[in-house]
């Protein structure tokens, strides 16, 4: 009975180490994803160069704790920036060509491309601020608000 009380334990330990590791305990990572797409390295050229928005692009690993920090700040940013720019992340273990060939020696590493270049990058955990700040100058101009349509009259006395 006792052996499998320790199994118990151990499923449990195991399954709260994947919900961590995951982000889905950490503090601040909860709530929509965002509009931040993985990319692939065989995917990744084709998506630079498709519509005239920047592209804002995270190169992270899952290990990586200010990886994770970062996350939620651009998933944030990719809403509001909707129709401005563009994000998306690459997963440097499993595309460790793509980030050789872009000269990623540190992570969080977020780059910036303009017309399919490099225009700047950061690297390292920044703040939503500090990311905004950054993206700012190079993003589209925000949508108009939309019209608020006119209260209705109110009733005619009789």
């Amino acid at each position: 009975m006792t052996d499998r009380k320790g199994l118990y334990v151990l499923a449990g330990m195991l399954l709260l180490l994947v919900l961590w590791r995951g982000g889905h305990l950490t503090p601040g990572v909860e709530g929509p994803p965002g509009n931040v797409v993985e990319l692939q390295t065989a995917e990744f050229d084709a998506f630079l160069k498709t519509g005239v928005q920047p592209v804002i692009v995270d190169f992270y690993a899952d290990w990586c704790g200010p990886c994770r920090a970062v996350k939620p700040v651009l998933a944030q940013l990719s809403v509001d920036y909707t129709g401005r720019a563009r994000f998306a992340k690459i997963d440097t273990d499993r595309n460790s060509r793509l980030a050789d060939t872009h000269k990623v020696t540190g992570i969080p590493c977020v780059i910036l491309f303009k017309d399919g270049q490099e225009v700047s990058r950061k690297v390292g955990a920044m703040s939503l601020r500090e990311y905004d700040a950054w993206i700012a100058p190079h993003a589209g101009p925000a949508p108009a608000p939309a019209a608020t349509p006119a209260p209705p009259a109110p009733p005619a006395a009789t």
